[in-house]
């Protein structure tokens, strides 16, 4: 790949682009670890002037996606968080010539910045337990426990006007079980699911996803994503349900958690 030669030769855009591509898994196996290795390496080559100092503000970007979620490594909310800073000061220089450059990473940055600065100044209970253990194994079963009844459903609910979904019973059940894990669960590293999927599959579709690729705490931020956006979208849940996208992560859930018990 050109991405792989660039990174041979030490290009800190092709060491970050060729990270984005192990975190999506196109044309390679999806490998995260791989994937924040790279980032560092872009960010160590990044210059201090011109394109160079920009390339290194984009991998600092990518860096704190990941130190702020853990993907590919472990969860460190203060290093991100100066890493957020780093890539707006720097990426922010370029907007006084070129605004629309990097508008979109400029805004991510900002806001990455912002978000974490007040958390480490007022994390709330919740939210310190989750920073200490979101990458622990943790049970989904009050979620799995639905899969059977999914499974062997041939309708899920039925639109109203194309206005909303009334949802079979079945169907409600399994929404208020994740409505409950996540309002419960905050110390699982729930509270910024968001984030989680964003630095897990950076442009990957979640209908396009395969749920062998990721972990067990990613393929959750999946099923509370949709879930939760019934509330905006209606019928998003029930397109992934006739599709059986959501079968297939909780059928994921599901073999994690057993592959956990035999260890």
């Amino acid at each position: 790949m050109c991405f792989e030669r660039a990174a041979e030769l030490g290009d800190a855009e092709g060491l970050a682009l060729l990270g984005d591509l192990y975190i999506e898994g196109q044309v390679c196996t999806r490998d995260v670890r791989r994937a924040f290795s790279l980032y560092e390496r872009a960010f160590e080559r990044g210059g201090d002037t011109g394109q160079m100092h920009y390339a290194k503000a984009i991998a600092a970007l990518r860096l704190a996606r990941c130190l702020r979620c853990g993907v590919g490594c472990d969860v460190d909310v203060k290093r991100a968080r100066d890493l957020y800073l780093f890539a707006h000061k720097y990426l922010g220089e370029i907007s006084k010539t070129y605004p629309w450059w990097y508008k979109r990473e400029r805004d991510e940055a900002l806001e990455g910045d912002d978000f974490l600065t007040q958390l480490l100044c007022h994390p709330s209970h919740e939210e310190r337990l989750a920073l200490r253990n979101t990458n622990s194994a943790h049970s989904y079963t009050s979620v799995t426990r639905f899969l059977p009844a999914l499974s062997h459903k041939s309708t899920f609910g039925t639109w109203h006007e194309y206005f909303w979904v009334s949802y079979d019973h079945d169907v409600e059940q399994f929404q208020d079980a994740v409505e409950s894990f996540f309002s419960k669960q905050p110390d699982w590293g729930f509270y910024d699911y968001l984030s989680l999927l964003h630095a897990n599959l950076l442009s990957t579709s979640l209908s396009q996803a395969d749920p062998e690729d990721y972990d067990a705490r990613t393929v959750m931020a999946m099923v509370i994503y949709i879930v939760r956006g019934e509330k905006f979208d209606p019928g998003v849940l029930l397109d992934f349900l006739e599709h059986g996208v959501v079968q297939r992560w909780l059928q994921r859930l599901q073999d994690t958690e057993q592959d956990n018990r035999t260890l």
